[in-house]
C-alpha cells in the first residue's frame, strides 16, 4: 500500500512454502510406504498437487535467483 516494492519478501515466502509443503507431503507418502503411490490414496493426491506448486508458482531455481538478485548477488 506504501508503493514498496515486496518481490523479495514475495519470493522468499513461495520458496518457503513450496520447499516446507515438498517435505512434509514427502514425509508421509514415506509413512505410507508403497500404499501411497496407490492413486486411490489422499496422500498420492497431495504429493502430486505439492510437485506441481514449486513448478507452477515458480520453479524453486527462480525464486533462489531473484532473491538472490534482490539482494545485490
Amino acid at each position: 500500500m506504501a508503493g514498496l516494492d515486496a518481490t523479495r519478501e514475495i519470493s522468499m515466502g513461495k520458496l518457503l512454502a513450496a520447499q516446507l509443503l515438498m517435505k512434509v507431503s514427502s514425509g508421509c507418502l514415506q509413512m505410507f510406504g508403497g500404499m501411497g503411490f496407490m492413486n486411490e490414496t489422499l496422500i498420492s493426491r497431495h504429493f502430486r498437487d505439492t510437485r506441481v506448486l514449486s513448478i507452477a508458482g515458480g520453479a524453486d531455481e527462480v525464486m533462489k535467483d531473484i532473491i538472490a538478485r534482490m539482494e545485490g548477488f
